[in-house]
């Protein structure tokens, strides 16, 4: 008895791999291909859709708490480096009250001021 090349189970028996399977293959390859290029294209990235949300849809995305308020650590989320830098400086300029706690209103003033 022979073993499958996918399986070394003694019960396995193989077959040839016929034309229309490697052709059945392929498309299926193909298909994931472009799926995957789409999916990972500039237009659906992060970055892109946060530009055409409402202040009122980027701010609830980041407060992860849910309590209407937004502290540093979930205004700069997961940016790094220079961006997570710049991030804490407009967070500084927008915090009006100086609570270190960004509300709403103290969001939509700042976006308003740049």
């Amino acid at each position: 008895m022979r073993h499958s090349r996918f399986s070394s189970h003694p019960e396995t028996t193989t077959y040839p791999v016929t034309r229309f399977e490697r052709k059945h293959m392929k498309k299926k390859m193909m298909a994931a291909t472009l799926f995957y290029a789409l999916l990972l294209s500039p237009g659906m990235t992060a970055f892109s859709q946060d530009q055409k949300r409402t202040p009122e849809e980027s701010f609830a995305r980041m407060d992860k708490n849910a309590d209407k308020k937004l502290s540093l650590e979930e205004f700069v989320g997961r940016k790094q480096g220079d961006k997570a830098d710049k991030a804490k400086a407009n967070f500084k300029k927008m915090d009006k009250n100086q609570d270190e706690f960004l509300t709403l209103e103290e969001m939509k003033a700042g976006r308003k001021a740049k």
